[in-house]
């Protein structure tokens, strides 16, 4: 009984200090990944499949505050048109970087992941009540 107890006991320990360990693993990468994005600036573009097809070139500048708020500047070239843009950033649990850059006119949500060096994922749109869906790839410059 002893025996069997002390098994028990060991076991529980072990899967709390796995569990421990996989949720540091998680905040550091967390605190990684705005290291990773602060005071960069990333070029690239992203394609918006919507009434038309479009690629925008863009470039996004992060910033991450001292309580750790993340924001960019998102600038990009549409049909001639240079816009700059405020935007808010998140990062998820599992590290995707969730990049809100709307207007009054225009819903645009970009989700990134870490590629290496890069950022890739996808962006999406409503623009006039019409859907867009795309792909979206950025490295520092």
């Amino acid at each position: 009984m002893m025996r069997v107890l002390k098994w028990v006991l060991l076991t529980a320990a072990l899967l709390l200090a796995a569990g421990q360990a996989a949720n540091a693993q998680k905040l550091t990468a967390q605190k990684l990944t705005k290291e990773f994005l602060a005071s960069a600036i990333w070029e690239g573009r992203y394609n918006i499949e919507a009434r038309q097809s479009y690629t925008a070139p863009t470039t996004i500048t992060f910033k991450v505050s001292p309580s750790g708020k993340l924001s960019a500047v998102v600038e990009s070239k549409f049909f001639r048109t240079l816009r700059k843009l405020p935007a808010t950033g998140r990062i998820t649990e599992d590290g995707l970087l969730v990049l809100d850059f709307s207007t009054a006119a225009a819903q645009r949500i970009m989700r990134l992941k870490r590629d290496g060096d890069r950022l890739v994922g996808e962006a999406s749109t409503l623009i006039r009540g019409f859907p867009g869906k795309g792909r979206a790839s950025f490295k520092k410059r």
